[in-house]
């Protein structure tokens, strides 16, 4: 009887022959340098558009609270109290950029309101926290200072490839009250109605 005889195959790898990719990192670079820098553009322009917003409103708060106490102490006169809301306003900066508030004073209409939207508006707030411009506060119900404004902020990139990013506009409004009644200390509040004549 025969043997039959077998033979162990060496096993060798598969060799692998490099492709030639020469140049996609400078492809990827190509393009991957543009988007990174759009998104850079895009997000320090958002950062900057937010500071914007949280710094006006925290100016126009102040301003509307002063406003409204000053108001209180001698309810016949508006004059004085826009110019505080004024002074509260300018003492605060937006980005680093100063505004000023137009006081929207006319002789003529109730509460001294010249156009029922400028920037600052007086008027009475009910007890359902509505906002009329053309009441004169009577108890049980509120002092109302409304204060609204419009900023222009310029992009932090003016000009890049180009192209010109902003300038952006930012608007915050805010009201405070104080109660007619004596005592009480100025507050903020959610409108639910703003109503003009």
């Amino acid at each position: 009887m025969m043997r039959r005889q077998f033979q162990v195959a060496k096993f060798t790898p598969p060799v692998f022959v490099p492709v030639r990719r020469s140049g996609i990192a400078t492809v990827w670079v190509i393009a991957g340098v543009p988007a990174f820098l759009t998104l850079l553009i895009m997000l320090t322009d958002l950062g900057t558009i937010w500071q914007a917003r949280t710094e006006l409103e925290t100016a126009l708060e102040s301003a509307a609270l002063a406003a409204v106490q000053q108001w209180k102490i001698v309810p016949a006169d508006t004059i004085t109290p826009r110019n505080t809301a004024i002074a509260f306003g300018s003492a605060n900066t937006v980005v680093g950029q100063t505004f000023v508030l137009n006081d929207n004073y006319s002789g003529i209409n109730t509460n001294g309101n010249a156009f029922c939207q400028g920037d600052i508006v007086f008027g009475e707030i009910d007890l359902a926290q509505n906002f009329a411009s053309g009441n004169v506060p009577n108890a049980p119900n509120y002092y109302g200072v409304h204060v609204k404004k419009t900023v222009s902020i310029a992009s932090l990139w003016k000009k890049f490839a180009g192209v010109s990013f902003g300038p952006y506009k930012v608007t915050a409004q805010t009201t405070a009250q104080l109660p007619v009644a004596a005592g009480g200390t100025p507050q903020l509040v959610l409108l639910n109605s703003f109503t003009c004549p």
